[in-house]
């Protein structure tokens, strides 16, 4: 594939081919596609378990920003067409154990802590439409602090 633009992100280069510009698309390192087969879900260390346009945001903002595989567990209702193939929706937390089998890291609400292996690292990712306000002053604010929030996931690799 011929690349057509380089994009410098958090001091690192990423390069955006044709395929995934003319896709509205994004890319990773080594020219891996996000949202297409090109970053395997068989390589996914990271796993989100949360609402559907939230997750897959971040979930993209990760893997565009570290190029670790990422899958998204949608835990509410959201339309089937906005998953991507490895992602899934689940229906209980008995699909979301089964799911998380071979991850590193399990990014969800603080709730979801009881059902996250000992050898898989959980990282808190509070969402008042799960534990409401509980963990309301825990939530991240992505938008100023996502350089800091990413390195808690880069270290806990």
């Amino acid at each position: 594939e011929k690349v057509n633009q380089n994009r410098i992100y958090s001091g690192a280069k990423y390069e955006l081919t044709d395929e995934a510009a003319a896709a509205g698309g994004s890319a990773v390192t080594g020219g891996g596609v996000i949202g297409s087969s090109a970053v395997d879900a068989a390589t996914d260390e990271i796993v989100i378990v949360g609402e559907g346009i939230t997750s897959l945001a971040l979930a993209q903002a990760i893997e565009l920003e570290i190029g670790k595989g990422v899958k998204v567990l949608c835990a509410t209702e959201c339309d089937e067409e906005i998953l991507r193939e490895k992602d899934m929706m689940t229906m209980d937390e008995e699909e979301i154990e089964e799911a998380i089998v071979g991850a590193k890291i399990m990014i969800a609400d603080p709730l979801y802590r009881p059902i996250c292996p000992a050898e898989i690292k959980f990282v808190s990712f509070p969402a008042e439409s799960f534990s409401g306000r509980i963990y309301r002053n825990e939530i991240p604010n992505l938008v100023t602090d996502f350089e800091t929030w990413i390195h808690v996931i880069v270290n806990t690799l």
